[in-house]
């Protein structure tokens, strides 16, 4: 970088000087930054305080977008190869730039074409060299990799919201000891025939919603899991499709609930959406600290949410935007269901 010492805006004193920095565009910002030494820092020093938001995304070609929510701007660009440079080079020091400019703690990371694995596991690998949180993920693959998909499980399962949809070959699997304990907000997998009981009952317990699809799990399996649930769980809801055919209605759903003090519900509020069950399809179960939830079958896929009311009434138009929190009042009576959940039993 050059000296630009001498910058007529550098001369101002600090507060004014950094009042016209936080007036500039977010492209305006960056341009400054790669001035000089000087620029950058005085640059760091004016963003601090501002709401940002970072995103890399990969396409075939690597874009990165920064956002400036306190100003309502961003910059948005591509970012090319060097001739006679590593690319993967050039990318962890683009990040390692903005990071530092935009003083950023997180990231959201997509990246919708797998010919670049080694881009994609290079980015996610520097990212946590440096500290920076990875609040969305959303990863697409369409390579049936069994070593790639097992990498980016482990590397992934502290994102906020993690999303990924990929292949898997017919042998692939995962056992026990080799899944990680997800801990993300909200994740979806689109290829969940791996995950068995044991995984199931002990690997998604701290996330506040999962969606798995194409499970292979059976009503006991199911039935295992709630009672995992009752003993204790972050969980608010989860999907689960089932891959093969089942049972429909009450028959399926008896065998779910087989030992669990349930109560049969036909009508429920889900976030903005009234709700119609059949007999026999939706109950309502506790948590042994009495946190309600809805368990019910919806075509092939089995739901479980505490996410939920029984007032049926309109809302008013602001609630609409949020979501609904239980309103039921747990019973007086109730009583909290002895379940053995230790990890080594199920």
């Amino acid at each position: 970088m050059s000296d630009f010492t001498g910058f007529t805006l550098l001369n101002l004193p600090v507060v004014p000087g950094e009042d016209i920095i936080r007036l500039m565009t977010v492209q305006e910002q960056y341009k400054l930054a790669t001035l000089s030494n000087v620029t950058r820092r005085v640059v760091k020093s004016a963003s601090f305080t501002e709401k940002m938001e970072w995103m890399i995304s990969y396409t075939g070609v690597v874009m990165i977008n920064i956002k400036n929510h306190s100003r309502q701007n961003e910059y948005v660009y591509r970012l090319r190869p060097t001739p006679g440079t590593d690319f993967v080079q050039t990318v962890k020091d683009e990040i390692a730039f903005i990071r530092d400019v935009f003083n950023f703690s997180s990231l959201h990371l997509s990246f919708l074409d797998d010919t670049e694995p080694n881009l994609l596991f290079s980015v996610i690998s520097f990212v946590k060299e440096l500290d920076i949180n990875l609040d969305e993920v959303r990863i697409c693959s369409s390579v049936p990799s069994n070593i790639m998909n097992k990498i980016l499980l482990h590397e992934c399962a502290s994102a906020k919201d993690f999303k990924l949809t990929y292949e898997i070959t017919g042998d692939f699997e995962m056992k026990f000891w080799e899944c990680p304990k997800f801990k993300n907000k909200s994740i979806q997998i689109s290829e969940a025939q791996w995950i068995k009981s044991r995984i199931l009952n002990n690997c998604f317990m701290d996330c506040e919603s999962v969606v798995l699809s194409k499970c292979d799990v059976s009503p006991s399996d199911l039935n295992s899991f709630l009672k995992k649930w009752i003993h204790g769980a972050a969980l608010d809801e989860i999907i689960i499709s089932l891959r093969q055919r089942v049972d429909r209605g009450a028959s399926m759903m008896d065998r779910v609930l087989r030992g669990i003090p349930a109560d049969p519900i036909n009508f429920a509020r889900l976030y903005q959406y009234q709700k119609e069950f059949e007999d026999g399809t939706c109950f309502i179960i506790h948590q042994n600290s009495g946190k309600p939830a809805i368990v019910y079958q919806m075509n092939q896929d089995f739901c479980l949410s505490t996410n939920f009311s029984l007032d049926l009434s309109e809302p008013d138009p602001e609630e609409l935007e949020i979501e609904f929190s239980v309103m039921i009042k747990h019973d007086e009576d109730f009583k909290p269901l002895a379940v053995n959940a230790r990890d080594d039993e199920y």
